[in-house]
C-alpha cells in the first residue's frame, strides 16, 4: 500500500511499523499499525472478525484509531483493534445462544 508523506512522518515520529497483512491475530507487537483506505474499510474489519452491525460502538472503534489523514486513510493500532475483537468474541461466546438470537432479530 502506498503511503503518503503524512503517514510516513507519523510512523517515523512514533516508531511505528505497518502490519504486512490486515489480518486478525491474538498476539502482536505494540508498534504495529493497520492503514485502512477509508473509514468504511476500517469498520468492515471489525464486522469481518465477528462484530455484528448493531454491536459496533463508535467510541470503541475510535479508541483504536490513531488518526485519519487528510486523504481519508485511517491509521489504527493493530494490537488495540485485535484486543477489542478478542474481548468482544469472548464476551459474545459466553452469552447463551437464545439471548444472541433474540438480540439479532
Amino acid at each position: 500500500m502506498k503511503n503518503d508523506f503524512e503517514i510516513k512522518l507519523l510512523m517515523l515520529k512514533m516508531h511505528l511499523k505497518e502490519a504486512k497483512d490486515i489480518k486478525y491475530s491474538e498476539k502482536c507487537d505494540n508498534n504495529l499499525i493497520y492503514i485502512f483506505n477509508n473509514y468504511t474499510e476500517y469498520r468492515n474489519y471489525f464486522l469481518k472478525n465477528g462484530f455484528n452491525n448493531f454491536d459496533i460502538d463508535f467510541d470503541m472503534i475510535e479508541s483504536c484509531k490513531i488518526k485519519t489523514t487528510k486523504t481519508g486513510k485511517v491509521i489504527a493500532y493493530k494490537h488495540l483493534c485485535d484486543k477489542q475483537i478478542k474481548k468482544y468474541n469472548s464476551i459474545r461466546s459466553n452469552i447463551p445462544k437464545k439471548l444472541v438470537l433474540l438480540k439479532s432479530k
